[in-house]
C-alpha cells in the first residue's frame, strides 16, 4: 500500500487561508494554534514576564488575562469564575487601576481606540471613556449605539459588527 507524503513548508510560509473553505492540496493553513504567522512564516510562542504589581490577583480562566495596549490607555481584562475585571495600567505597568467589574457573560473584550476616547465591548457590556465627566461608563446598550460583539477604529470611525441587540432590525450578520 502506498503512503502519501505531505510537505507543509509552503503552507507554513504562506500562513492562514484568507477564505473559510480550502481547496484540496492548497498550500495554506486552516488553523494555527499556539503560533502566530509572521513575515517569515510561523513564529513560536515567547513567554513574557509578568511586570504587573504582585498585589494584583491574577486568578483567571483561559483565554484570560487579556492585555490590550492602546494609544493612551492600556487595558488588562481578567476573568474569574464570576466576573470580568477591567483594569487600566501605566506604560511601565507599575500602576494598575480597576475601572469596572462586569458579569462574565460576554466574549473577549474588543477595543476601538481613538486616543483620548476609548470604547470597549464584549457582546454583553460596553465600556467607554466619557470625555465630559472624565469617567469610565458601563452600559448594556445606548439608543444610538447597539450592543455588538466586535468593534474597531477604521480611519477615525467606529465600526462594529455582530449586532446582538434589537436595533433597526440588525442581527449578527450586520455591521454598523
Amino acid at each position: 500500500m502506498r503512503e502519501y507524503e505531505l510537505i507543509v513548508d509552503k503552507a507554513l510560509g504562506n500562513g492562514l487561508s484568507p477564505e473559510l473553505s480550502i481547496q484540496f492540496n492548497a498550500q495554506v493553513l486552516y488553523d494555527c494554534l499556539g503560533f502566530r504567522c509572521g513575515k517569515a512564516g510561523l513564529e513560536s510562542y515567547i513567554e513574557g514576564s509578568n511586570t504587573l504589581p504582585s498585589a494584583l490577583d491574577m486568578y483567571y480562566n483561559w483565554p484570560f488575562p487579556q492585555s490590550i495596549v492602546g494609544e493612551r490607555y492600556n487595558f488588562l481584562i481578567i476573568r474569574d469564575s464570576h466576573q470580568d475585571h477591567i483594569y487600566t495600567f501605566s506604560d511601565d505597568a507599575s500602576t494598575v487601576s480597576l475601572i469596572n467589574s462586569i458579569p462574565n457573560d460576554g466574549t473577549l473584550m474588543e477595543v476601538a481606540d481613538f486616543g483620548e476616547y476609548a470604547f470597549m465591548t464584549n457582546g454583553y457590556r460596553m465600556i467607554y471613556w466619557n470625555t465630559v465627566t472624565e469617567t469610565w461608563n458601563s452600559v448594556n446598550a445606548l439608543a444610538n449605539i447597539p450592543m455588538m460583539r466586535t468593534v474597531c477604529n477604521l480611519n477615525g470611525q467606529a465600526v462594529g459588527g455582530n449586532i446582538v441587540s434589537d436595533w433597526y432590525d440588525c442581527d449578527e450578520t450586520y455591521y454598523v
